[in-house]
């Protein structure tokens, strides 16, 4: 009798391998944001060098939008970590100008800056010969920008409550330099008539345009012109040299404390 063949048993399916899925690199421009963020956070409790960090934080700001972007068209990950430099990047920004403003007016309180007491004319010998002898005690005193020492004649001298003496002796428009560069130079001056030490700089002046724009002095290569440097006047020391603004200037504002006055201690008419 015949056997029939035993049937051979179905072959066992092999289960479904899935492909891996790639992972998604997080973005670094979202890294870099939330980097930034951190050190301009860091250093906006820090005086002076929270302006650093507004500039940090503007940056990173940036930084944190364009790679939001980048994340939400699936491209790259780390979503959290951009909103992280975002939200980090705007507190820093936000704390630096607040503490700003604080630092600011405390330096107001505790080192107030000279305010004009003031002003006298020149005489005419003195405008010839340049000297910058101490001018007449005038009987009017001013506790701040006012019309007295606003928009003075080129010539005046006006006398702060620490002894300095500053004037603007001279204008001269449409100067070029060796550039060919076309500025406003004036001859300033300053004569310590004060017991103390007092500084001087060309940063202490500012040029202020037509439409209201003031803007600090101008790098220029003038041609055999003695240029204000910055330094220190010693009781009865005196020092003049010449400041250059954008051509445009209209009036000359003078700076008693540069880095911490919002308002001029006195102004020159330039034209």
């Amino acid at each position: 009798m015949t056997q029939s063949p035993t049937p051979e048993p179905a072959p066992m399916a092999s289960p479904t391998q899935t492909a891996p899925v790639p992972a998604v690199k997080n973005s670094g421009l979202a890294i870099a944001a939330l980097v930034l963020g951190i050190l301009a956070l860091l250093g906006s409790w820090i005086p002076i060098l929270n302006n650093f960090s507004i500039l940090l934080g503007v940056v990173g700001v940036i930084l944190a939008i364009v790679g939001l972007v980048g994340v939400s068209k699936g491209k790259k990950g780390g979503k959290g970590l951009a909103i992280a430099g975002l939200v980090l990047s705007i507190l820093a920004i936000a704390i630096s100008l607040v503490l700003q403003s604080v630092y600011t007016k405390a330096l107001d309180e505790v080192l107030p800056s000279p305010q004009v007491t003031g002003t006298s004319q020149a005489t005419d010998s003195a405008k010839t010969d340049g000297a910058t002898s101490a001018p007449e005690k005038s009987t009017e005193k001013d506790t701040g920008k006012s019309a007295a020492t606003t928009n003075l004649a080129v010539g005046t001298k006006a006398t702060l409550s620490n002894g300095l003496v500053v004037s603007v002796d001279a204008v001269e428009t449409a100067v070029k330099d060796m550039t060919g560069e076309s500025y406003t130079v004036a001859t300033v001056s300053y004569t310590n008539t004060g017991k103390e030490k007092v500084s001087y700089s060309s940063f202490d002046w500012k040029g202020v345009d037509a439409n209201g724009a003031a803007n600090d002095t101008q790098f220029a290569v003038l041609d055999g012109a003695k240029l204000l440097d910055s330094g220190s006047l010693n009781a009865n020391g005196n020092v003049s040299g010449k400041v250059a603004f954008k051509a445009d200037t209209v009036t000359i504002e003078y700076y008693a404390n540069a880095l911490i006055d919002k308002e001029a201690a006195a102004s020159w008419k330039a034209q």
